[in-house]
């Protein structure tokens, strides 16, 4: 199924922003005209390729931002990028920061009193790791600025994509910027989930 296109499945056009109610919309109706249970004479195509779990995997790709990026350099470039190792220049700082602060919160972590501990030992960890919460929750509102920062390029981008892809195409330029922030965006998706479960774990 390696020509098949996710845009075209989900029946959005091929660029780096999607409409959400239009992509929820479009899911939803494709969704019950291929279900499992649907009869085979409800449709008139028996030869559609398209059925339920390709449906949904386009839906999960298009639907999250950094596989949604992924996908379309894929699409663009012809290869899937590689594992993200470096991290870029401009985020370098704040990767040290936070590898610093997970490795607080797993030290802290370590020392979590089971549930069934008395309440003074549940108390006693509450107070020792109210900081590091608070540090924690300040590093996430940070990453989720950050991630508004994100949302304003690529909405940025999308614009200039739509322009090129009615004139000439798309630029070289276009999908290196594409490519940037899909290499930002999975940093702080990723930093943003290991800090938020951390939190999680911090609670008892």
């Amino acid at each position: 199924m390696s020509e098949l296109n996710y845009y075209e499945i989900i029946g959005l056009p091929c660029q780096p922003c999607v409409n959400s109610a239009e992509l929820k919309a479009n899911y939803l109706n494709l969704s019950s005209s291929v279900h499992p249970d649907r009869s085979p004479s409800d449709s008139d195509d028996t030869s559609n390729p398209i059925d339920a779990s390709i449906v949904n995997e386009a839906h999960r790709v298009l639907s999250h931002i950094p596989s949604r990026l992924k996908y379309l350099l894929t699409l663009q470039t012809g290869s899937t990028p590689g594992n993200l190792r470096h991290v870029p220049g401009e985020i370098g700082e704040l990767f040290m920061n936070v590898g610093a602060l997970l490795q607080e919160l797993d030290k802290v972590i370590k020392d979590k009193p089971p549930e069934e501990s008395s309440e003074l030992a549940r108390v006693l960890f509450l107070k020792k790791s109210m900081t590091l919460r608070q540090k924690n929750e300040s590093m996430l509102s940070h990453l989720n600025c950050g991630i508004d920062a994100l949302h304003i390029r690529l909405e940025r981008l999308n614009e200039e994509w739509k322009r090129q892809t009615r004139a000439e195409g798309v630029t070289s330029d276009a999908i290196e910027r594409l490519a940037r922030l899909y290499h930002e965006w999975t940093f702080f998706d990723r930093w943003r989930g290991q800090l938020s479960q951390r939190l999680l774990e911090l609670t008892i």
